[in-house]
């Protein structure tokens, strides 16, 4: 039985919190600068009646940019922003690739992030680029 006061966790290195602390503060401050804020996120929501606004879903809503080109001078702001639920904003992202303003890989990497979002699996996600590549 442990003490009053004493942990009984492990002993680790002193700054090991905080390299990995720091680490994702970075991580963080990186994606930052890709999503919205919290309150431009929000009003977007509430402009968009929290829908999707190509299917009008409730569940798994993303306030999801319309041109990712970060050089854009609105890039984040709720002008460049509407309500897609994970599943729509993954189509939008295959359907706009090259033309969404956002270099392959990034757009590549972000099907992927949201395939796993909307609960779709490599085998689906396949099929789905194969039908609409042949529309």
């Amino acid at each position: 039985m442990a003490e009053i006061g004493n942990s009984t966790e492990p002993q680790r290195g002193r700054f090991a919190p905080l390299f990995f602390y720091g680490i994702m503060a970075g991580v963080g401050l990186l994606l930052s600068q890709f999503a919205f804020s919290s309150g431009v996120r929000r009003q977007i929501l509430e402009r968009d009646g929290y829908r999707c606004t190509v299917c009008g879903s409730t569940d798994h809503l993303e306030a999801a940019h319309i041109n990712h080109n970060r050089d854009y001078p609105g890039y984040n702001t709720p002008e460049n922003g509407r309500v897609l639920d994970a599943y729509c904003h993954l189509i939008d992202h295959i359907e706009r690739a090259g033309q969404n303003g956002l270099i392959e890989r990034h757009n590549e990497w972000a099907i992927e992030k949201l395939a796993q979002r909307a609960y779709v699996s490599p085998e689906e996600l396949a099929e789905i680029r194969l039908n609409l590549v042949s529309v």
